[in-house]
């Protein structure tokens, strides 16, 4: 386990879980203070493959590509409204970055210590998130709202898996918001809903090493009327048997994407232990309307927010997930990497690191 964010090993594949790496040039994440997780430098240092406010790059993607066609975008949609979540395969799909530099990006950061979601402080991230944009647009109307999470799931740990089942929000997540409690509220009046998650495969995610499942609108008597008080959403979407043949497993290959909304009950499953093939890498988009869910820092700063901002994105998301560590471990350790069992000095870097542009959220 990770002891005050000590140092990781590496496996002789490159991937690595808690032991020795980034000490001899002064790279792990447990040696780093606000600062230096501010700068652009040190991440140069962490993944010198991809790009970190690299104007010259930034420019080559100005004129990018048409990322679906209006026929995908347009099934994509027929079927969030029909079953609350979609899929395309990566032949429908021409991304302006190259998936396979994030996912080797990840496992540069896991090396270092850190969590996933910090693939967000390289440009290749935020092309991605402008072809999403350009993705949602056209399938739900909907725009980034900037909470972008990775994922990295390795079956050969017995301490990662995916997120167990939940829904992405609850009355409690959208009232605060003054969001009316009632469900319909957070559909529009096509049937859309105003907050749409697009999931991203960086590696081949099937149900040996962890996919998405998911439960249809039309087998869960909670997505558009609400959960009850008490009892458990999912129980009442399997009073029977054959209920549970309801489920759908949607694995995708490495540039391939599902989406869900924000009432589809959805998980990733236990990869399994014998696997020896690629970990499941992912990242995900959360997209939303204006009065559902506000962008979490002016889309002004897009495409290629700061490095501070990003920074400040980055050390936020991972606070904010941190509440799994008493609820959900096995997904908590999915999302945070090797900072999963960190200490409380660990938490207070990410703190300091999210005080330093907090007044741009």
């Amino acid at each position: 386990s990770l002891q005050g964010c000590c140092l990781h090993k590496v496996h002789e594949n490159g991937l690595s879980s808690t032991g020795t790496m980034a000490t001899v040039d002064g790279l792990h994440a447990s040696l780093q203070t606000p600062q230096s997780v501010s700068s652009a430098e040190y991440w140069r240092r962490v993944c010198s493959s991809l790009h970190v406010n690299d104007t010259e790059f930034q420019e080559q993607t100005t004129h990018a590509s048409d990322v679906a066609s209006a026929e995908a975008c347009a099934d994509v949609r027929d079927r969030l409204i029909e079953e609350g979540y979609a899929a395309l395969p990566p032949s429908s799909l021409r991304w302006n970055v190259s998936v396979a530099s994030l996912s080797e990006g990840i496992l540069a950061l896991e090396q270092h210590g850190w969590p996933a979601s910090f693939i967000m402080m390289f440009d290749e991230t935020w092309v991605m998130n402008r072809d999403v944009a350009s993705i949602m647009a056209k399938a739900t109307g909907n725009t980034p709202c900037m909470d972008i999470v990775g994922f990295h799931v390795d079956p050969r740990r017995q301490a990662s898996k995916g997120f167990s089942p939940h829904r992405d929000r609850q009355p409690e997540d959208w009232t605060l918001k003054g969001v009316p409690s009632a469900v319909s509220a957070t559909f529009k009046e096509d049937g859309m809903a105003k907050y749409v998650t697009l999931w991203c495969a960086l590696t081949d995610a099937s149900p040996d090493n962890s996919c998405l499942h998911f439960i249809p609108k039309s087998c869960d008597p909670g997505y558009a009327a609400g959960d009850p008080d008490e009892g458990d959403p999912l129980k009442r979407c399997f009073m029977e048997n054959a209920q549970f043949q309801n489920i759908r497993c949607a694995p995708v290959a490495a540039g391939g994407c599902t989406f869900h909304t924000h009432r589809t009950i959805h998980w990733g499953n236990c990869g399994r232990a014998s696997y020896t093939g690629s970990p499941r890498i992912a990242l995900s988009f959360g997209c939303s309307t204006q009065d559902f869910e506000p962008p979490y820092f002016s889309p002004k700063s897009l495409p290629f927010p700061s490095v501070r901002l990003r920074a400040a994105l980055a050390a936020a998301q991972v606070l904010n997930y941190a509440t799994l560590a008493t609820t959900d471990e096995k997904g908590w350790a999915a999302l945070a990497g090797s900072m999963a069992s960190c200490t409380s000095s660990t938490l207070r870097l990410l703190h300091g690191v999210f005080c330093r542009n907090a007044k741009a959220f």
